[in-house]
């Protein structure tokens, strides 16, 4: 089985760690204060009108508490950072914010039927002597792509609504990158542009698909210290975006799961990649094609080159089925 540590310190190189948050730039939200419980500090975001609070499991990293709440009759989910949280002194927070409200900047997203998820609002509170920042999200239907990849590849799902979903999500992310009004057949050039909408941390778990609408919607838009106030190139998200998909391979119950031909590993790449091509019609779908294979090899090679055979493995199998790399 992959080992999920070089994909975490490769992660890690993108997002450094920090010790605490300031939450700058956020737009003026209410105080609370001092709070006695989380609990205490939902309620008062939803004005005492709760009908439903249920905490979530979360793997900690930014997110110190997660819960679904029913308010109005509506289902919310709602997420609370605390200061001193995982890199969170790297993370603008102000960011979703910020694209909230220049959200008809965007009208390509819902031509390819995707959707970011706003927070509704938001407020800070004191809690156990640290500032905590807590925000209401409507409550999106689907599964994560990660859900869906672990579900299909473990047995659970068809291998149709595995190849929808990354397909969608390669049209997506095609349009957020690139401007399909303005080709190139240099690959170079095509990798070195600025990126249209730059949304950080792209990672299988922050978008969900929903199969019935055959939609996407993009969650957790915060933004990494690293790219604020400077132009994000293509081959940093890409890169970014490919290795996550790769890092999928971890989720498999065992390595036979994968597949004779690596089929876990390549059949989401494909799907992906239909879909990336499909959104950009007047750019070569080879050039596309070619770019995509070979920044996925590259990676591959250096996951292999730090040790992994069953990489090793899979890179001897593009080779051989003429995927380009140096």
């Amino acid at each position: 089985m992959f080992k999920k540590r070089l994909i975490i310190f490769l992660f890690c190189l993108l997002h450094p760690f920090s010790l605490k948050a300031d939450f700058k730039g956020l737009p003026k939200l209410p105080d609370f204060g001092k709070v006695n419980s989380y609990y205490d500090a939902v309620r008062m975001l939803f004005d005492d009108h709760l009908q439903e609070i249920e905490e979530i499991k979360t793997s900690g990293g930014q997110v110190e508490k997660v819960f679904s709440v029913i308010s109005l009759n509506k289902r919310w989910f709602v997420k609370i950072t605390r200061e001193d949280c995982e890199s969170c002194e790297s993370t603008h927070f102000d960011t979703e914010w910020k694209l909230k409200k220049e959200y008809k900047s965007y009208s390509w997203l819902g031509l390819k039927n995707a959707e970011l998820v706003f927070p509704e609002k938001g407020a800070t509170f004191i809690l156990e002597n640290k500032k905590h920042l807590v925000a209401s999200y409507a409550w999106v239907p689907g599964e994560t792509l990660s859900d869906i990849y672990s579900e299909y590849f473990n047995g659970k799902i068809r291998k149709e609504t595995l190849k929808k979903a990354f397909y969608r999500y390669g049209q997506v992310l095609s349009v957020n990158h690139l401007d399909p009004e303005k080709p190139s057949q240099d690959v170079d050039i095509i990798l070195n542009r600025s990126v249209r909408l730059h949304l950080s941390d792209r990672n299988t778990r922050n978008e969900k698909y929903h199969e019935n609408k055959d939609k996407i919607y993009i969650l957790d838009l915060a933004d990494d210290n690293r790219y604020v106030g400077r132009e994000v190139k293509v081959k940093e998200e890409l890169g970014f975006w490919l290795l996550s998909m790769i890092d999928l391979y971890d989720q498999l119950d065992t390595d036979e799961n994968c597949g004779s031909n690596h089929e876990c590993l390549l059949t989401p790449f494909n799907s992906f990649a239909q879909g990336y091509i499909s959104s950009l019609p007047l750019y070569s779908s080879n050039v596309i094609l070619a770019m995509l294979k070979t920044q996925y090899l590259e990676i591959v090679k250096y996951i292999c080159k730090a040790g992994y055979s069953e990489f090793c493995l899979l890179e001897d199998n593009l080779r051989a089925n003429n995927w380009h790399g140096s």
